[in-house]
């Protein structure tokens, strides 16, 4: 099945990555290149800067040149595996348990965020705006301004995982049969029924 799309604009290449492998087209489509991942493909394309990265249980993936070639980079400790990965265009954040490390250097070097997050599995994670992020777990609902350096939030008992509407606001099940909402993700407030 298909997991993630990129297109670079520049080159005209298209990539498609499935479960372990990641098709490129340089053309216009004749011909399709094929590499192959070591292991389960865990996150969408990241664009960080001018590059793409996909991530793997074990190694971070990185073309700097729009998909046409891929360079390997092992992943290490307590990044094996990471729950969820997300960009905020200049870094890369990984979510592994209560932790989020965040790396400005494509994984030479991480630092870890603070405070520490539930030890929960991620349930919703999506980009707000700009640095802003969102992240659900199983009780609580955070969101992080400064991409992903700092978290702050609350106890939200939604029932089904926070959706971004085209509008930008965000929605999510509550207990009570209801809908919770939010324009920032920092405030809630239950939809009058």
């Amino acid at each position: 099945p298909v997991a993630a799309f990129a297109f670079a604009k520049e080159s005209d290449r298209l990539s498609i990555a499935a479960t372990d492998v990641i098709f490129t087209r340089a053309d216009d489509g004749a011909t399709w290149s094929e590499f192959a991942l070591d292991d389960v493909l865990l996150s969408p394309f990241l664009g960080i800067g001018s590059d793409l990265v996909v991530v793997t249980r074990k190694t971070l993936y990185r073309s700097t040149d729009g998909g046409a070639t891929w360079r390997g980079e092992s992943l290490a400790g307590e990044l094996v595996p990471a729950d969820r990965w997300l960009t905020d265009g200049d870094a890369l954040i990984a979510l592994r348990g209560p932790h989020a490390y965040r790396t400005v250097d494509l994984a030479e070097t991480w630092q870890v965020t603070t405070p520490y997050l539930p030890d929960e599995k991620p349930l919703a994670l999506i980009p707000l705006s700009g640095s802003k992020f969102l992240l659900q777990t199983t009780t609580h609902v955070l969101t992080s301004a400064d991409g992903g350096m700092t978290w702050q939030g609350r106890i939200l008992s939604a029932t089904t995982p926070v959706t971004s509407l085209p509008t930008g606001r965000l929605i999510a099940g509550a207990p009570t049969g209801g809908v919770e909402h939010s324009d920032d993700g920092d405030t809630w407030q239950l939809a009058p029924s």
